[in-house]
């Protein structure tokens, strides 16, 4: 088993954590926070994270992030 691995029970139990946060998330705050971020996408102030061919662009950014 990799050190990632999930069994079965885990996923599902981690899954109805999920099912159970997003039921009780104000839909009104989900949408000010999509709108947040389409703003930032739009005016540019993101980084893009694939390249066009899909291919992960490393940064800085992305490499203090992982380590």
């Amino acid at each position: 088993m990799l050190i990632f691995e999930e069994a079965f029970e885990e996923i599902a139990a981690d899954e109805t954590l999920w099912d159970a946060q997003f039921a009780a998330t104000d839909a009104a705050k989900l949408d000010a926070l999509i709108a947040s971020v389409e703003t930032e996408i739009n005016e540019g102030k993101t980084l893009a994270m694939f390249d066009e061919r899909g291919e992960f662009i490393e940064t800085r950014i992305a490499r203090i992030a992982c380590d």
